[in-house]
């Protein structure tokens, strides 16, 4: 892993993931790829919780897609290490 690797909050995300069972790194890979966990995925998730349990669910298998490091932003190292204040709007109560 290459120091800007270390940077990266989401290789840290990736490495910690590595042991987790495969529901939750698939619910990581929509996490990290949409923002959010909407109700349909709540569900697919759901189903491949209970088929990894043993748990019979009628209908098509859905396979979980574990994070990996394909699903995972780029972030170049100036502009992880870096921060812009762009504009202050409006300030109040200011000295």
């Amino acid at each position: 892993m290459s120091e800007t690797d270390d940077q990266n909050p989401y290789s840290k995300l990736l490495e910690w993931s590595a042991d987790r069972p495969a529901w939750q790194r698939d619910a990581l890979r929509r996490i990290v790829q949409t923002g959010t966990i909407d109700a349909k995925n709540q569900e697919e998730l759901l189903e491949i919780l209970k088929r990894q349990r043993g748990i019979e669910v009628p209908g098509t298998a859905i396979a979980p897609a574990p994070l990996d490091s394909t699903h995972l932003p780029a972030i170049t190292a100036p502009a992880a290490n870096s921060v812009s204040l762009l504009r202050i709007e409006n300030p109040k109560n200011v000295n």
